[in-house]
This record gives C-alpha cells, sequence and structure tokens, in this order.
C-alpha cells in the first residue's frame, strides 16, 4: 500500500564540492516562492526564491534535488492550478514523466512512454474548468492531451492533412469564445488549427484549419496576451509575426551572425524579447504594420518598409563561455497591483541570471536614448548567482565522506572521490580516489565522526584506514564480487582505473594480489556473470573499456580468459546468454556482437532490427545495460531526425549517445541497492566528472530484524523455554514463518536456530561471542592460509581481544587517560555490534533535540546517543527508488531579526568558538530542535515512524544501550546465564536496575515523538511544522514489520487526537467522497478496491508453499495510472474513515458527543471492511494483504459501532477461516519477526476475534453456537443434503480430509499411477472378493440346517448369495439412512454372537476340558510362506479395521472420532476374535475345524444342543451386516476415484432423488456376484489379501514418505514413526514371502497389475485421444445418466 514496501531513511554527505547542474529547461511556480530548474544529467533542482529580500532582490537558495530521471529533462509544467499550487509534471529524453509534490519532494507518480519523447509541453485550465491538462508534443506526429497526476493520455489530437511532428503550439482562448483553439505548427511548415469544446469523449481529435507556410522547424509559437491575434514564432535563424487570422507572415527578423535564436515571448503588444544560444537577449520595437491598434496592422504595403527596432540588449556582467545553450523562461505576475516582468536564464554551470525587463514607459525611453545612439542599450542582470558560488559560502563547507583525510587549511584541494562500493557483512565504505588511491574505512565511525559529536571528536587518527596503491590513475570502478553471489572469495576486491588496468586486492591483508592488463583503454564499469555460466565463466568477471573491447578476467586462474576487441563503436550494453555460452555486447551504432565465452570467438555481428532482438531475448537472464533502453536507441532518434530535417531531434538524439557512453547513472545504481541490510551507502553524482558525494539508506525494517534476531540468539535455555521457543515445533514454525517473509531474517536466523535446537549448551567462546561477523571472517580467511601459521592467527586474536577491551572501556589507567587524549588505536578489521552502531547512527540524527533538556541528558549518559554537529541533509525515498535530497545550502534557520526562545538557545557550546562556529552551532541546535520537523510532511513522518518504531523495539530488549561500557557488563551478564563465568554478589541486581533504567529512558523518547513533539514545537512559536501526514500513516495501518505498524498506529492515533472533532471531519468531508460503495453479500469483484486487497477462495496455504515477498506491495494494473489512484484514494479512505468511526466516534456515541463519521458513511465503511473481509480473492492478488488486515483489525476495533450494518455470522466465519490454522501461522511467543502475509492475517484475525469477544460476548457465543448447530445439521445430513464439508471452516484440521482410504493417502503422496492401479485392483479383486466370501459365508450358514450331515449344494450356495448381493445392493442405492440403521443393528448382533462363543468357551474350560489345548500348535507348518498366507486368513478377519476412512467426508468430526475408532474398537475386537478362537480351539479339534464349513454351527451342534440354531443365526446376522458395511465402503472409494478422473465419469454420478452413488454401487455388486463363480472360499481370500496387503503397504509407505517430504504439515492425527514402520515391516513380510510359497496366486495379481497399467496408460495418460473414442465415451455417461438420473458432485466454492 505504500510507496515503498520498507520504511527507508535516506541522508547525503555531499562532500565540498557542488553536483554538477547543466540546466535544460526552467519553471517557477506560481506563488514565486519555488524556481524549479531541470538539468542535462536528469536531475531537477528546487530553489527557494525570494524576489524582495531586502537589499538583494531575487535571493535564490537551491533547497531540494530530485533524482528520479535517468537522461536530460526537457520540459516542466505545472500539474494544479491556483495560487497555492504546488505540484509539477517534468519529462526527459526517454520519455520519464514524473509528478513531484514541491514542498515535500515526493514523486507521487510516474510513467515511462517509450513511443513519446516530449520536447514542449504546455499545462493549460480552461476558465471555465478547475482542471488542468497537460498538452504535449515532440518526436511523434499528435498532440497528446494527458491528465498531470495519472499521467494517462486523455485524448490526442491528430491530423488528416500531412501528419508530421509538431515542432511547436499554443493553447489559448480567444476572447468572446466559449471554446478552446490549439494552434501547432509541424516541422515542414504546416500550421494545423484545432478547437476544443471540453467534452471531447473520443480518443484521437483532427484538425479544424491546415495551411502550409514558410517557416520549417519551428522551435517556440506564442499568442499575444494582449490582442489575441499577433503570433510569434521562433526559428533558429530568425523569428516571425503573424496574422493569427489568416496566418499571413507580418514580420522576419533574422539572428545576429554566429547566433542561433532559441526562443521568444512578447513583453507587450508592441514589443518582443527573443534570446539566442549564446546567452543573450534582445528586446524588439515591431513595426506598425504588426500592432493590431495600429491603423496600418496588415497593410501589405507597410510590410516591405516596416522594420522592427533592437533598443535593448540583455547581456551578463561577465561574459563565460557556454558549453550548450541555456535555458531561458519569461516571467509575468502581479505583486502589490503592478506587474512585474523579469527574465531568467540558466546555463550549463548551473549559473543563475535575473533580468528585469523594463515597463512601457521605461521602454519608451530607451527607444528614444536608441535614436541618438547606434548601438542598443545594455541591462545587466539584477542577480547572478551559481550553485557552485552558494555551495561555497556554506561555511564550514559541506561534510564529505572522507573529509578528515583532507587538508583542513585548504579543503578544496582535497583529493576527489572517484567511486565507491559498500560492503554491507563487514559495513566498510571503499572509495576509489582521482590520484589511484583505494581508501577503506569503517563505515559507521566514518559518519560518526563527520556528522555526530562526541569523545570521538578528541581523537587524531580515529578511524583508522587503510590505503591500497596499486594505480597511477583515477579509479573508475569498484567491484566486490561476493555482494553478487557467495562463490566469490570474500577478500577479493577488484578495481578498474584510468590507467588501462584492472587491480584484484585482497581486502584483509592490503595486498595486491594481480594485475590485469589486458585493455587498451580506460576501465569503464566491471560486472559480474550470472551463476548458471560454465564453472569456468564463474570465477571471472567482466570489464569493459573505453576502447570499446571487454575482457572476462578469472581470478581464479588470474589471467585474462576472454577478449573481445573487435567493437568499433562504444560498448553500451553487456547481456549474457549462459546456457548457450554467449556472451553479448550492444554497441552505440545499435550492432550486436555474439561472443563465445569459453572459446573466445567471435559468433555472429548483427545489426538493425535483429540486434535489438538478440538483445531483447536475453532479458529472461542476468542483464547489465548500460543504456537501460535498448529500444529507444539514439541512433533510430537520429536518422528520424535526418528524415525529418529536425535539428533538435538530431542534437537530442547526439546528447542521448553521449550521455550513454557515461554508464551506469547514480539512479539505477540506488534502484538496485540491496535491502537486506540496516545500512546501505551507494556513491552518487550527476556528472561523471564530479567528486562522488555519498548517499545513505538506514532501513528501519532491516534494522529492527537485526535488533530482535540478536536478541533471540542471546537467550539461555531457560528465557527461550519461558518464551515458548523451545518446542520441536516452535522452531519448525520461526523458519517456515519467517523464510519467505525476510531474506535477511533467514540469515541472521539460520545460526540461532541450530544453536536454539541444541538447548544452547555448548559454551560461547568469549571471542567468537563478542566479535562481530566482519571480525569472524577476517579471523576465518587468516586461518585460511595454513602457511602463514599458527602464530599469526594468535596475535590476530590477541589484538581483537585487546581492541574489543579498549573499546568497551576495560582498561583503566594510564593506558585509558592516553587513549582518551591522543590516538584512538582502532584497528579496520574489528568492530563492536554493528547492529547498535547502525542504531546509534539513526537515532542520534532523528531524535529531537532541544526540546526537553532533561531527556536529552539522559539520552546521552544512559543511551548513548550523540548530539549532531552539523544540520544534516534528509531525503526522502518514493515509489520506484526516486529521491529527493536535502542540499546542505538550505535548511531551516532563525529569523536574525528575532533573538530565538531561551529553550532554544544552546547551553552546550564552548566558549571559545569562532564568530562562524558559534553562528553554525545556533544553527545546528535550531535544526535539531525545529528545523528538521520544518522540512517535510514526508520527512517528519518517516521520522517520526523510524524513531518510534525502534524505541518501541529497544525496550523490548535486554539492556539495548549504545554506551560500550554497558554493552560490556550485559555480555558479561550474558556469559554467567550461560555458566561461563561467575558474577559477584549484587551485580545481577544493579544489572536489572540499570536495564530498567535504560527501558524507562527509550520510553520517554517515544513518548515525545509520538505524543508530546507537536505540542512543544508549538510552545517554542514554530510556524512551518510540518505535520505528519495522515494518509501515509493510515497506509502503514498494518505494515509488514510489526514495530513499523505499532508506530503507525500509535502516530495516526495521537494525530487525529490532535485534529479534534472538527479537524477529523474536515479530514472525513475529504476522504469521504473516495468510500466504495458495497452492498450486502455475496459481493462482487470491484475494478478498484478489490485490486488492493487480498482475499482467500477457500485455497489451504500450507506453509510448505511459497509465498510471494514484498508484502505489502499491493499488486497495481500500472498500465492504467487513473485506476491505480482511484484505487490508491479508496484504500485510504478505508482505513482512514475505518479509524476515526472504531477509535473516535465509538467513544463520543457512548459519551453522547457529536460524531465525526455520521449514520450513511458509517454504514458505507461498515460495508467496505465486511468487503475486504469476505469477499472472494481476485486473480491478481495474493493470499493475504495489508489493506485486508486493516480490515480485520478495524472490524474488532470498533465491532460495536459497525455492528449494525454487518452479516455478523458471514463476519465470523470470515475471521475464523482465517485465523483456524493460527496454532501453525503464529508462534506462542512474543514473535517479534516480520510472518508471512498468511502468519500475519491469522495472528490479526485471532486478535479481532479475542476483541470482539471482549465488549460483545453474547453475541459472540450467540453467533458461534448458531454456526455450530448448523454445522452440525449439515454433517448429520450430508449425503442426503449433497453437501461436501470438507472445506469447511469447521472441518478443515485433518491432514488428508477425503473419503476414499487408503486410495486417498496413496493419491496424495504418489499420484495417478499408483491410486489408479489401486482403484483398478479394488474394483476387479479386493472389494467384489470380498463382499462375495462373506456372502458366501451368509448362504453357508442359512444353508446348514438344512443339510445339517452334509454340505449345502454349490449352486444354492451361489444362489443364496447372489440374492444377498442384490438386495443389499439395491438398498444401498435407495437409502443411507437404512443402510447405517441396519449396519449398527447387525454389528451388534456380531458382538452379541461372539460374546455367546466366549461365554461358552469360558464354561466348557471351566468343567475341565483341556484337551485340545495341550498340544494346539502340533502339525503346525512353520515355513515363511506359510505362515504368511496363514496371516492372511486372519487379517481378512480384521479387514474392516479401515474402512472408516473410506467416508472421512461424511463423519461429523473426523478429528476426534478417528483415533477413537483406531484406539478403541481394535483392541476390543483383537480381544473378543481372540478369546472366540480360544474357545473354538478349546471345544473343537483341528481336524474338526479344517473339515467343517461352518465352524459356529459345529460348535453350536457341540454345546448348545437344542439351542444349536442360534449360533447360525447370529453368523448369518453378523455376515449380513458385513456384507452391508462392504458394500456401503466400497463405493465410496471408486466414487471418490471417479471425482478425480481414476474411473469413469458415470461412477461419480449421484442420484437425484435419493442423493446415492447408484451407478457405482450397480457396477461394484455385478462384478462381486461375478466372483460368486468360484466357491472356494480360501483361494478368495488368497488373492484379496495378497492384493489388500500390497496395497496397505503402498499407502503405509506413502504415509512415511509425506512425513519426510512433508515435515511441517499439520497432523492433528500423530503417533510415533515406531508404529508405521513396524507395520510397514510386517506388510512387506505378508507381500514378499507368498511368492515362494504361492506364485500361481502372485501371477494371477500381477497380471491384473499389469492390465491395470494398461487401462491407465490408454483411458488416463493417453490425452489426446480420437474424437469416435472420446464420443464413445461420453454418450456412454450420458446414457448412464438419463437411466439412472445422476448428477455430478456440487462443490462448495
Amino acid at each position: 500500500m505504500s510507496s515503498s514496501s520498507s520504511l527507508v531513511v535516506p541522508l547525503t554527505l555531499w562532500g565540498n564540492h557542488a553536483p554538477a547542474h547543466c540546466i535544460s529547461v526552467l519553471y517557477l511556480l506560481r506563488d514565486q516562492r519555488t524556481l524549479v530548474t531541470g538539468s542535462s544529467d536528469g536531475q531537477i533542482l528546487l530553489w527557494d526564491v525570494d524576489p524582495n529580500a531586502g537589499d538583494q532582490p531575487w535571493r535564490m537558495v537551491p533547497r531540494h534535488m530530485l533524482v528520479g530521471h535517468t537522461t536530460p529533462v526537457r520540459c516542466i509544467a505545472k500539474a494544479s492550478s491556483g495560487q497555492d499550487c504546488h505540484h509539477i509534471v517534468s519529462s526527459s529524453d526517454k520519455g520519464e514523466m514524473f509528478t513531484w509534490d514541491t514542498v515535500d519532494g515526493r514523486a507521487i507518480e510516474s510513467q515511462r512512454y517509450a513511443q513519446y519523447v516530449h520536447s514542449t509541453m504546455q499545462a493549460y485550465r480552461a476558465p471555465d474548468s478547475p482542471v488542468v491538462k497537460l498538452f504535449c508534443s515532440g518526436f511523434y506526429e499528435e498532440i497528446l492531451v494527458m491528465e498531470p497526476f495519472a499521467l494517462t493520455v486523455l485524448f490526442q489530437l491528430s491530423s488528416r492533412i500531412n501528419p508530421d511532428w509538431v515542432s511547436a503550439f499554443h493553447v489559448l482562448r480567444p476572447r468572446n469564445r466559449n471554446d478552446d483553439v490549439v494552434l501547432a505548427l509541424t516541422t515542414t511548415g504546416t500550421v494545423k488549427v484545432w478547437t476544443l469544446n471540453g467534452d471531447e469523449n473520443q480518443d484521437t481529435v483532427f484538425e479544424n484549419e491546415s495551411k502550409q507556410i514558410r517557416c520549417i522547424n519551428a522551435i517556440s509559437m506564442t499568442c499575444c496576451v494582449y490582442n489575441m491575434r499577433t503570433v510569434l514564432v521562433v526559428c533558429s535563424t530568425y523569428w516571425n509575426i503573424y496574422d493569427a487570422g489568416d496566418f499571413t507572415c507580418l514580420l522576419t527578423v533574422d539572428c545576429r551572425r554566429g547566433e542561433r535564436w532559441i526562443g521568444g515571448e512578447f513583453i507587450s503588444a508592441e514589443r518582443v524579447c527573443a534570446w539566442s544560444d549564446e546567452g543573450k537577449a534582445y528586446l524588439y520595437k515591431l513595426p506598425t504594420n504588426c500592432i493590431v491598434e495600429s491603423k496600418d496592422f496588415h497593410n501589405k504595403s507597410k510590410i516591405s518598409g516596416g522594420k522592427s527596432l533592437l533598443f535593448c540588449e540583455l547581456v551578463m556582467d561577465v561574459e563565460r563561455p557556454l558549453k550548450c545553450p541555456p535555458a531561458f523562461k519569461y516571467l509575468i505576475f502581479s505583486r502589490d497591483g503592478k506587474w512585474m516582468k523579469y527574465l531568467i536564464r540558466g546555463d550549463c554551470d548551473g549559473r543563475l541570471a535575473v533580468w528585469k525587463i523594463p515597463d512601457t514607459p521605461d521602454c519608451a525611453s530607451m527607444q528614444l536614448k536608441h535614436e541618438t545612439s547606434a548601438d542598443p542599450i545594455s541591462i545587466k542582470p539584477v542577480l547572478v548567482n551559481s550553485l557552485e558560488e552558494i555551495w561555497r559560502k556554506v561555511t564550514p563547507g559541506p561534510v564529505g565522506v572522507l573529509n578528515q583525510l583532507d587538508d583542513p587549511d585548504d579543503p578544496d584541494q582535497s583529493v576527489p572521490l572517484t567511486s565507491t562500493i559498500f560492503l554491507p557483512m563487514q559495513c566498510r565504505l571503499v572509495c576509489g580516489r582521482d590520484d589511484g588511491s583505494i581508501i577503506m574505512v569503517p563505515a559507521t565511525q566514518t559518519i560518526m565522526l563527520q556528522l555526530l559529536s562526541g569523545r570521538h571528536q578528541k581523537f587524531t587518527n580515529w578511524p583508522q584506514h587503510q590505503v591500497l596503491l596499486g594505480h597511477s590513475a583515477r579509479v573508475n570502478c569498484l567491484l566486490y564480487p561476493n555482494n553478487d553471489h557467495p562463490r566469490y572469495d570474500v577478500a577479493h576486491l577488484v578495481s578498474g582505473s584510468t590507467d588501462f588496468t584492472v587491480c584484484l586486492w585482497d581486502i584483509y591483508t592490503g595486498t595486491l594480489l594481480h594485475r590485469f592488463s589486458s585493455h587498451a583503454g580506460e576501465i569503464s564499469n566491471l560486472y559480474v556473470p550470472p551463476v548458471n555460466c560454465s564453472p569456468r565463466i564463474q570465477h571471472c568477471i567482466c570489464s569493459v573499456a573505453s576502447d570499446n573491447s571487454v575482457a572476462l578476467l578469472s581470478l581464479k586462474e588470474k589471467r585474462c580468459v576472454m577478449l573481445a576487441s573487435r567493437h568499433l563503436f562504444p560498448v553500451t550494453t553487456i547481456k549474457w546468454r549462459p546456457l548457450d555460452d554467449f556472451l553479448i555486447v550492444g554497441c552505440s551504432d545499435g550492432t550486436s556482437y555474439v561472443w563465445q565465452m569459453d572459446t573466445g570467438h567471435l559468433d555472429r555481428v548483427v545489426h538493425g532490427s535483429m540486434a535489438e532482438e538478440i538483445l531483447a531475448a536475453c532479458d529472461e537472464n542476468a542483464t547489465i545495460t548500460l543504456s537501460e533502453n535498448v529500444g529507444a536507441n539514439p541512433a533510430m532518434h537520429f536518422f528520424r531526425g535526418l528524415r525529418h530535417r529536425n535539428l533538435a531531434a538530431i542534437k537530442l538524439a547526439t546528447q542521448s549517445g553521449m550521455s550513454n557512453l557515461h554508464g551506469k547513472s547514480g539512479l539505477v545504481e540506488v534502484r538496485d541497492k540491496s535491502r537486506a541490510f540496516p545500512l546501505v551507502i551507494n556513491g552518487f553524482r550527476t556528472n561523471p566528472k564530479d567528486s562522488e558525494g555519498h548517499i545513505l539508506f538506514f532501513d528501519v525494517e532491516a534494522l529492527i530484524v537485526q535488533l530482535l534476531t540478536e536478541e533471540y540468539s542471546a537467550m539461555t535455555p531457560g528465557t527461550m523455554e519461558a518464551q515458548g521457543f523451545t518446542n520441536q515445533k516452535e522452531y519448525e514454525k520461526i523458519w517456515a514463518l519467517t523464510k519467505p517473509a525476510s531474506p535477511d531474517a533467514v540469515k541472521k536466523l539460520s545460526g540461532f536456530l541450530n544453536k536454539v535446537k541444541d538447548r544452547a549448551d555448548d559454551k560461547i567462546n568469549s571471542i567468537s561471542s563478542t566479535a562481530s561477523p566482519e571480525t569472524q571472517k577476517k579471523l576465518t580467511g587468516f586461518m585460511s592460509k595454513v602457511k602463514e601459521g599458527a602464530e599469526k592467527a594468535r596475535e590476530e586474536i590477541e589484538r581483537a581481544k585487546t581492541e574489543i577491551e579498549k573499546r568497551a572501556g576495560a582498561l583503566d589507567g594510564e593506558t585509558g587517560e592516553k587513549n582518551s587524549d591522543s590516538v584512538r588505536p582502532a584497528t579496520l578489521h574489528l568492530e563492536i555490534n554493528l547492529t547498535l552502531e547502525i542504531g546509534q547512527l539513526l537515532l542520534s540524527m532523528l531524535h529531537a533535540w532541544g526540546l526537553d533538556k532533561e531527556l536529552d541528558v539522559l539520552a546521552m549518559s544512559k543511551l548513548g546517543l550523540l548530539r549532531p554537529k552539523v544540520p544534516i541533509s534528509f531525503g526522502v525515498l518514493s515509489k520506484g527508488g526516486v529521491m529527493s535530497l536535502t542540499l546542505p545550502t538550505w535548511y531551516p534557520r532563525p529569523d536574525p531579526a528575532k533573538p530565538p526562545p531561551k529553550e532554544l538557545r544552546p547551553s552546550h557550546i564552548a566558549p571559545n568558538l569562532s564568530k562562524e562556529e558559534m553562528a553554525r552551532e545556533v544553527d545546528t541546535y535550531y535544526f535539531t530542535a525545529l528545523g528538521h520537523w520544518e522540512i517535510s510532511h514526508a520527512i517528519t513522518t518517516h521520522h517520526l515512524l523510524s524513531v518510534i518504531a525502534i524505541t518501541n523495539t529497544l525496550v523490548s530488549v535486554s539492556n539495548a544501550s549504545f554506551i560500550p561500557e554497558q554493552e560490556k557488563k550485559r555480555k558479561l551478564v550474558r556469559q554467567a546465564t550461560h555458566g561461563a563465568m561467575d558474577l559477584p554478589k549484587g551485580s545481577d541486581d544493579s544489572f536489572k536496575s540499570l536495564q530498567e533504567q535504560i527501558k524507562s529512558a527509550w520510553s520517554l523518547l517515544s513518548t515525545l515523538h509520538c505524543l508530546l513533539l507537536s505540542g512543544k514545537l508549538k510552545n517554542l512559536g514554530s510556524k512551518s511544522f510540518k505535520k505528519p501526514q495522515v494518509e501515509l500513516l493510515a497506509q502503514r495501518w498494518q505494515d509488514r514489520c510489526l514495530q513499523v505498524r505499532m508506530a503507525a498506529q500509535e502516530l495516526l492515533v495521537a494525530e487525529l487526537k490532535n485534529l479534534g472533532t472538527k479537524g477529523r471531519k474536515h479530514l472525513v468531508e475529504a476522504w469521504g467522497q473516495y468510500l466504495p460503495k458495497y452492498g450486502d453479500p455475496p459481493f462482487q469483484m470491484s475494478n478498484t478496491l478489490v485490486n488492493a486487497h487480498n482475499g482467500t477462495n477457500g485455497v489451504e496455504n500450507h506453509p510448505n508453499e511459497e509465498e510471494e515477498e514484498g508484502e505489502d506491495e499491493e499488486i497495481e494494473d500500472e498500465s492504467n495510472s487513473s485506476a491505480v489512484q482511484a484505487q490508491r484514494n479508496e484504500t485510504t479512505a478505508v482505513i482512514l474513515l475505518g479509524v476515526i468511526g472504531a477509535l473516535f466516534d465509538l467513544e463520543a456515541e457512548r459519551e453522547g458527543k457529536e460524531v465525526a463519521l455520521g449514520n450513511h458513511l458509517t454504514r458505507l465503511t461498515a460495508k467496505a471492511l465486511m468487503f475486504l473481509v469476505l469477499s472472494p480473492q481476485s486473480a491478481k492478488q495474493q493470499s493475504s494483504g495489508s489493506l485486508r488486515r486493516a480490515a480485520i483489525d478495524l472490524i474488532g476495533r470498533g465491532f460495536t459501532m459497525w455492528e449494525p450494518h454487518l452479516e455478523v455470522s458471514k463476519v465470523f466465519l470470515g475471521l475464523l477461516d482465517m485465523c483456524c490454522e493460527a496454532d501453525w501461522w503464529v508462534p506462542s511467543g512474543k514473535y517479534g519477526l516480520p510472518l508471512t502475509q498468511s502468519g500475519d492475517s491469522c495472528r490479526t484475525s485471532r486478535h479481532s476475534l479475542f476483541s470482539i469477544a471482549k465488549v460483545r460476548p453474547q453475541v459472540f457465543i450467540t453467533s458461534v453456537a448458531k454456526e455450530i448447530a448448523r454445522y452440525n445439521n449439515l454433517a448429520s445430513n450430508a449425503q442426503a443434503l449433497n453437501v461436501n464439508l470438507a472445506r469447511h471452516v469447521l472441518t478443515r484440521s485433518t491432514m488428508i480430509p477425503q473419503s476414499g482410504g487408503d486410495y486417498a493417502y496413496i493419491y496424495e503422496a504418489f499420484g495417478d499411477y499408483p491410486a489408479f492401479l489401486y482403484q483398478f485392483a479394488a474394483l476387479l479383486v479386493i472389494m467384489p472378493a470380498g463382499s462375495a466370501i462373506t456372502a458366501l459365508t451368509f448362504a453357508s450358514y442359512v444353508l446348514q440346517p438344512f443339510w445339517p450331515e452334509c454340505d449345502p449344494p454349490v449352486d444354492a450356495v451361489r444362489l443364496i448369495a447372489a440374492i444377498l448381493l442384490a438386495g443389499l445392493t439395491a438398498l444401498n442405492c435407495y437409502n443411507v439412512k437404512s443402510v447405517t440403521k441396519i449396519q449398527d443393528v447387525f454389528s451388534a448382533m456380531k458382538i452379541l454372537a461372539l460374546l455367546t462363543i466366549i461365554l461358552s468357551g469360558v464354561v466348557w474350560l471351566s468343567l475341565g476340558h483341556l484337551e485340545n489345548l495341550k498340544t494346539p500348535m502340533k502339525d503346525t507348518d512353520y515355513s515363511p510362506g506359510h505362515v504368511a498366507l496363514a496371516f492372511y486368513s486372519g487379517i481378512f478377519c480384521f479387514a474392516g479395521w479401515n474402512y472408516l476412512n473410506f467416508v472421512t467426508e461424511e463423519m461429523k468430526d473426523p478429528n476426534r472420532d478417528l483415533p477413537r475408532a483406531i484406539y478403541i474398537t481394535i483392541p476390543f475386537i483383537t480381544v473378543i476374535y481372540l478369546l472366540a478362537n480360544l474357545a473354538y480351539f478349546a471345544v473343537l479339534s483341528p481336524l474338526e475345524i479344517l473339515s467343517s464349513n461352518a465352524v459356529a454351527v459345529t460348535f453350536g451342534n457341540r454345546l448348545l444342543g437344542s439351542m444349536a440354531w442360534i449360533m447360525p443365526f447370529f453368523v448369518v446376522l453378523s455376515t449380513f451386516g458385513a456384507v452391508n458395511g462392504g458394500i456401503f465402503a466400497a463405493s465410496r472409494v471408486f466414487f471418490v476415484g471417479a471425482r478425480n478422473g481414476h474411473m469413469p465419469p458415470a461412477m461419480a454420478l449421484i442420484s437425484i432423488h435419493t442423493y446415492t452413488p447408484i451407478p457405482c454401487l450397480i457396477i461394484l455388486g455385478f462384478i462381486s456376484i461375478l466372483m460368486l463363480s468360484s466357491d472356494n472360499v480360501y483361494i478368495l481370500i488368497n488373492y484379496t489379501s495378497f492384493m489388500e496387503s500390497l496395497f496397505v503397504t503402498i499407502s503405509v509407505a506413502g504415509l512415511l514418505y509425506l512425513r519426510w517430504k512433508e515435515p511441517n504439515r499439520e497432523r492433528p492425527i500423530k503417533v510415533h514413526l515406531f508404529y508405521p514402520i513396524v507395520f510397514l515391516v510386517l506388510c512387506g513380510f505378508l507381500v514378499l514371502l507368498p511368492v515362494y510359497v504361492s506364485p500361481i496366486l502372485v501371477g494371477v495379481d500381477i497380471m491384473i497389475l499389469i492390465l491395470g497399467s494398461l487401462f491407465y496408460l490408454i483411458f488416463i495418460k493417453w490425452k489426446s485421444k480420437p474424437r469416435f473414442f472420446v464420443k464413445f465415451f461420453n454418450s456412454f455417461d450420458l446414457i448412464i445418466q438419463q437411466l439412472f438420473l445422476g448428477v455430478l458432485e456440487e462443490h462448495e466454492e
């Protein structure tokens, strides 16, 4: 939602010399207070202007530099109307357009139109309209009319006759007309007229008139505002006056010899001012035939005799040579009732000159004087000033990053810095200089030395720097390859120079490892090849030189691998095709050279469009672009200019081509900077010839992440236990949550997690626990060099220890006194806690010093903050890396006419300071107290957010102070808690007391900036306080960083509170118009707001699924900027109004006061919040987003306010749905690091539900109870109502919540093919054979009483079994409820029968009949194969143990019922079966059991006598229920398979009358009846058991596989791995051993599987089947559907 996903605070160290500023365009805002100058280097300067500055008129001070354009700025125009308008639009040579806020310096919008390069841009507002439109022309054949804020094209003015580029145009409204007229002149001299009435709805408007005149390549066209009749057209060699009525040429004036006209303007109805490329302006008196009021106007007889009169010249005091044409701007405005006319000139040196144009009486007197003299009168400028001159007046001069190396007596003679690279892991700054030397210095220390005061200012040689000497001329470029990829050595640094060499350095020892001398020109750029190149190239770097050569230099082999030197033109682009081993070199003439990297051969040279296509084809690979836009080749613009005879286009193309040769601009480097580190430093210069300044980027989120990471890593095992981080599941959560949320946190937490898993039992080495990552890397580098010996490494360790003790204040006495007064011996290699140093830097510069002097003392003494010694040049980072940088020439100062208040008089200034030093101290004190908050609204907002977020973080960590002594004490306590050392008594108490004082100080600091700042500034008389922008705070209401989020919420609430009721009402009126209007759910997708929010669609996001990073950068359709702007406005409106309603209006309503929203806006806000929570996911959206989290949070905060307008039950369900997996997504401890978006949504939803339950417990309980009752009702009738509850919020907790049992597990683990084989085998063998076996058993027991002495007839048994199967199949087709009731009754009868057998056996044994149990294992075959076959018969008895998994979707609560079914029923049935078999063996001999087809009947006849009929009756009932249950469960397996496409679609049909899968049941029943062809039960059992054991083995293996593949997957039902492993071994035993005993049985089953594989290949794998094949099966499915009146299952989305 925010313009930048991270909160970044930039500031600049400019250095002694001003940046180059070659002015290309000028614009003065309407309030005459801000002058805007665009430069040929792409930067824009904002100048503070005071036209009446006492004795010095037109005082101008450069204020801000806007960095966004990468090519020369050509056009600047206003974007809004009115006296207070402060928005402008700028355009550059590459079609880049930006809309700027000149007060804040922010880029509001940006667009790039590569096909539209503007040369002229005019903002026009019709008199009867408040809307400003931009009219643009350039190197294209239309005039574009654009919306200035969205930068979208509204419509275009095109030509029917002679379409051509428009070189000049003017928009005006003639007098006495209600329409607007656009006059335009093409490059070929065609005048065109368009008439606009204000309601142009079409995309194209064609001209009304067209006329050819003799005027080629006009530069400007201006209509006289005094008469609306004459037109001034300026060309390079002459300017003309035309009659606007018929465009007749009235006057032509040629330019002076050696000069070219570049513009002109009417200064009155009869006078013209024209200016030339020599920087001079000339005032002409027009002849009477050009004056409308004259009787000779348009008199042709007067044309030949009428001549213009040159009566005045505007010249400079001192003429200086100009390298390029200057820019002019004519100004006219009213001040104190008098019209003022000025002409401003800006030149290539950044110099501004202002001339006052004489008014009419003065012009008349000059004309009279000119009549008496031959030469025109000269006028000098009233002001001449330049950026460099103003820069030099700053005393002391602006600080640079290495000012300590300059000569204090002559700072102007300092060696310029020519290149810079920052090493973030070591926090080192490496600078190349103009004399060939390279300086390495600790970055935080050198910044502290330049900007902050403290005792470090007393040290004469601090920080210690390292000098690398190897080049003999300017260092052009530096490269640290390890920054790009870790495959490179951490010690290697590469530099390129103008001495034609590339040097390889060891940054730890400072030695020159190798010098490459492959080029014959200056080294301009160094690059790293992509990671997927060949192994040899991966150890190379790429260098580009000014001799048009490109080389691959191997750092490993220390030699040149490839030298490409046949390029005829300068190299502008390097691209890679690593898979093809190609390096593509693009040159400035549009040619592309394709080189083979390994061999160094030139593969081919291509030109024209083919070259562009080859370069474009490399975009999927790593790309390094110097000119950034290959498509907009300067050569193409050059040839276009030749074709159209346009000198301006030719000049523009030439300048663009030359600028491309300078290499990558500073802006692109800024955009490419890494965001993974708290501090990043980039070199910055506007021109290659400048000395480099440096921009510091403090990433607040990265700093907070690092602080918390170090805090977690320092936790003891006991603290971890208390915080909930010692559970294995919690570790997995932290890893999964942090990895996708922050790449930086992954690096930081990797060591922490490993240490936590070991419970931190290992003692930490005293050196490694205190040394920084840089020190450890250095030590690692030294230890890797065995040849240098262990002694050198030992010396380094001792030196490191000594340095740490010195910097921590451990040394006292003589050594300490010596260090405090002289040289501080800090080595380059050692740093104390870089994170704290960065935090100290940032907070010291952002703190509001001087507002609370007692807090200032506390901040310096307890917290270790340092007071700034100079005003700091802050900046603002906007969307897309665009920046606004404050210049050191301007900062808010106290009014010299008024003495500052007593509170703003510094009391710490030394009395011996000079007057200039005293003034600087006063200015600095004023800046840190008041001026800091008077720069811009954006800076105030970002800085307050940063201070509050960091201080809140420091409150939560232990003893976070920036004082070295306290840091050392903290480490000692940490070591004591780990058992590494003992502390004296009382030390622990003093440490805790100190810790409380530090936390209290941080809290006071946070309170000052959050709540008290505005009041204190008001009390000090600040009238220019730039308040925080509520819209920016609203956009960060749910920032991805928890601490920034809390800071934004606190600050926004405080700001809204300061506004008061009236202020909040005005805010509501301003933003209420953007509030979207929604009805009641179900919602439809919107075109605007829905694109900014992220919903869920019932799709479960597992932790192992990667989530898109960049959180909080909402996905926007950049192709439609107006929609983007509308989306942003709606987003801000929803959050602002939601906050006002939830936090202020709710309280006001309780107190009976007036509310700000009102009933209508309250309803609209509630509907918008509900929409964001409940609306379905858009295709463009991520799973969760900051706007949706804001809606969730605000619904919880203001539920009482929104409740009358909400669908309460649906809102509760939506919130429950998002937090149902909170146990996974959200850690149980106080986890401060950024979560993934899903985790953050879970946490926010949980908090929202907690808030709702707290304020409205009755509503919450009632709504949840209603939903539970509704769910239970649906679950009890799920089959009848055809409702799928698998995705219901109350069901989403089982790991694989699908029906199908083993099929579902195999499908989830191994995919289609094994799952299909299981379906095929189950359909042909397992399920039908099982039903047939049970049916045959039923028939045998039914018929046994009729044939008591012999076996029943086989045909009779088959007939009864077939009748049973057909009947139960029909019953299952008819009614599911009847089936379940029958199953319950017959299962009870089965248990009763077994209990009867057990009791009878107990009675028999109690009578002393033990003869059958004396030798129970006699004649047993113990061979493994037969044992396995014996198991088959036993397993068949327990075959129903897993049937409940087949109907998981139809269970009410699978999490509860599945475990109960396992640990209750299986042991119970096992005991019953074991006792029943013991009873059998106690009564019957083994021979009797084997010879009986109905063992229970034989048992009953032996014991029960006349009641023997009970046993066959019980068995019949038992087998009847078993057949019924088997048919019920089996049909669901095939039903699920048909849903997944593994069975014919007909098997997935459900009857519309009975809601049962009738086709599936009928097919299964038919195959089961076919199985009755075999009456041998044991053969069927063996076939079935082998096949079932095989797939049970695969199923269990799949579950183990999922344990390994997806260890983080939620498993509500989880057992120890020992049990599935043992079960897998036993299943493998049952599958493998029968192969040797019954190979025929196994062979038949394998043949069935082979047949299933053929079916899989034909019916499943083969996608492109013939049409007749598909048509036949579609017809079959249709017939089945019509026959059984079936439909497919409906899914709840």
